[in-house]
């Protein structure tokens, strides 16, 4: 039911009205978000370490941010009709 899966799961981070075989549905999508490791290095760019600036064509607020990007992905979705689940999919942890 739409109850426990939000009691198990909390609120969706999105919802998605569909049809499916001629029923209304409502899929709740469940949104995490990972950083991607990567190393520091310092900005070496035309004019020597450290005199980067915006609008440089080398520089990259992102290769050389201290604070990594967070980027999200749909880590579980399940699907509703008639307040009764009909499919859920999740990803495994690698």
């Amino acid at each position: 039911s739409r109850n426990g899966v939000w009691l198990a799961w909390g609120s969706p981070d999105s919802k998605v009205i569909g049809n499916m075989r001629g029923h209304s549905t409502e899929t709740w999508v469940y949104v995490y978000y990972a950083t991607y490791p990567y190393y520091y290095y310092p900005y070496y760019g035309p004019y020597g370490p450290g005199f980067g600036f915006f609008g440089d064509p080398f520089y990259d607020p992102f290769y050389y941010s201290l604070i990594p990007p967070s980027i999200p992905y749909p880590n579980k979705t399940v699907t509703f009709s008639n307040s009764r689940v009909m499919s859920f999919q999740y990803l495994e942890p690698n």
